[in-house]
């Protein structure tokens, strides 16, 4: 389908809705109609909620192994409409095959207006993220997984498996793989590694700087201070009286006799 075809559909109707027009009057090598991406027909990852290892599994691409690497990493301060002012939706932008922003909006479907025509099925599309249970703006879509997301993320549409229902719904917390996000963080998604929690004014890196070591210079300086404190072993201790003087000369010692 031309790319002013589909600017026609989704200018007038949901991501959701134009994409299925889209994939009802598409040639047989434009099938699925998936915007994030192929991959995702057969129902996303596992069961959409918080996996042993959270976020990407450890086959998926992580440090040491082959697989695809991270390209972007974008940080989001919210993972549903909870953490948003009232009215408003978390909405995610999924273009040429990742997420690239997160915003609250008052709605996800005017922002996918505003992001203009898209490039065939690989966006930009703009979805809002959910939790088991919410109401989605789009009435024809679910709250379902994505490939493309953690797995402790899920989103509006119409491939993918059911979130899970075991993650809170709590104002303010992101759930961002093994770790929930509080006040002033955010989740830094770099897919496909482990997402990770950051200060909420921080930049997103695929490979961000390892923390210091904990205690690495206070025990430096300990080692410092307790050589310092320790007794010189160059310098023995005197074998005189109490206060250091030379022991008494024993009377009638060889040392004092004359002849």
């Amino acid at each position: 389908m031309s790319t002013l075809t589909l600017r026609s559909l989704v200018g007038g109707m949901s991501v959701v809705a134009a994409l299925a027009s889209a994939s009802a009057c598409s040639s047989d090598d434009e099938k699925g109609g998936s915007p994030d991406a192929s991959g995702e027909a057969s129902g996303g990852r596992g069961s959409g909620g918080r996996s042993g290892s959270g976020g990407a599994s450890p086959g998926s691409g992580g440090a040491g192994e082959a697989g695809p690497a991270c390209t972007v990493a974008v940080g989001t301060t919210c993972d549903g409409a909870e953490d948003c002012a009232s009215g408003q939706r978390c909405c995610g932008k999924y273009e040429d095959g990742t997420y690239t922003e997160f915003q609250c909006a008052d709605s996800c479907v005017a922002l996918q207006g505003d992001a203009g025509a898209p490039t065939g099925m690989q966006g930009p599309f703009w979805l809002d993220l959910c939790h088991a249970g919410d109401a989605c703006e789009d009435p024809a879509a679910q709250c379902l997984s994505s490939t493309y997301l953690p797995s402790t993320l899920s989103r509006c549409f119409n491939t993918g498996s059911p979130a899970s229902a075991t993650l809170s719904k709590v104002a303010g917390e992101v759930h961002c793989g093994d770790a929930v996000c509080g006040s002033g963080q955010k989740c830094c998604l770099r897919q496909p590694l482990e997402p990770y929690c950051a200060p909420a004014g921080a930049t997103c890196e695929c490979e961000p700087p390892a923390p210091p070591a904990e205690g690495g210079t206070d025990a430096a300086e300990s080692g410092t201070d307790a050589a310092g404190d320790a007794p010189s072993e160059a310098t023995p201790p005197s074998e005189g009286g109490p206060d250091g003087s030379a022991p008494p000369v024993e009377a009638g010692s060889d040392a004092t006799a004359t002849d």
